[in-house]
């Protein structure tokens, strides 16, 4: 493609497909350049002597040859001098007007530039319960990559319903690891029905053997547990923290699936969100 018409710097003269010499409507000064073939580049605006009658001239013939097999007879000396003056006229009013535009055009600063959010990284380097893992080894993965924040994840306990709700041994550990560098951020996936895959209740004095439904959760019987979660992220200022609530629950090796009563997941999800959500302090999660 040619350079547009407007572009600074050049002045851009094109044909269209009607014939040289035609009717009013086949005028061959047109201020578009879709064709490459029918472009002129001759001088430019910041020097319009260096566009000479001569060149000129010169550019009609060829063009009226490529147009016309018989540009004598199509393209008479009267016709070529009135399409001359034309194409004089015209590049003077465009350096006149671009030299006019160029004196009264606003100054304006560039616009802001617009601040992106950098992408996080997260990493998975076992838990506050394993001896070689949690905060001690999030910090050494980022310093191995380099990187001066890498957000981290943990699990909370599966069996007991107290492990759910969040301690000490877990958060506390968190907590100082979020303080010592701004922008990290702590991933916690979030179990929702404590004990075995059958089931049949979790261990601890809570609820100790008694079973665990989607149904009984959809029924706000466990949002004490999920209350008390909220005010314990706050309290270890984890408050900003994303919940992975039943990670994997499209899968059927959890308690958490879903498979077998959906209606009763999606109403129990919504139990936890909205319970956690109420807790001043928690809207962030």
């Amino acid at each position: 493609m040619t350079d547009s018409p407007q572009q600074t710097g050049s002045i851009c003269v094109g044909f269209r497909k009607a014939s040289i010499g035609g009717s009013a409507n086949a005028l061959p000064f047109e201020s578009d350049c879709y064709e490459p073939d029918w472009s002129l580049h001759y001088g430019s605006m910041s020097n319009p002597n260096q566009t000479t009658h001569a060149s000129l001239e010169k550019w009609v013939d060829e063009m009226t040859a490529l147009r016309n097999p018989e540009p004598v007879e199509r393209c008479g000396p009267r016709l070529k001098r009135n399409f001359l003056g034309l194409i004089l006229c015209g590049l003077s009013l465009a350096g006149a007007s671009s030299f006019a535009n160029a004196q009264n055009a606003p100054t304006s600063s560039p616009p802001p530039a617009v601040a992106r959010p950098t992408p996080a990284i997260a990493v998975y380097r076992w838990g506050a319960a394993n001896k070689s893992g949690g905060a001690a080894a999030n910090e050494a993965y980022a310093q191995w990559l380099n990187q001066p924040v890498v957000w981290a994840e943990d699990f909370t306990p599966t069996e007991r319903w107290d492990g759910i709700e969040g301690g000490n041994w877990q958060l506390g550990e968190w907590s100082k690891w979020k303080k010592a560098v701004p922008g990290r951020r702590l991933i916690l996936s979030v179990v929702i029905l404590p004990g075995g895959w059958d089931r049949g209740g979790p261990k601890g004095k809570d609820g100790k053997s008694v079973p665990v439904s989607h149904a009984a959760g959809a029924r706000g019987e466990y949002n004490e547990h999920f209350k008390i979660l909220a005010n314990n992220l706050i309290k270890y200022g984890l408050e900003d923290s994303i919940l992975r609530l039943a990670w994997e629950f499209n899968g059927g090796w959890y308690t958490s699936r879903a498979s077998d009563d959906v209606k009763g997941f999606i109403g129990y999800w919504q139990q936890i969100v909205t319970t956690m959500r109420a807790v001043p302090g928690a809207e962030k999660l």
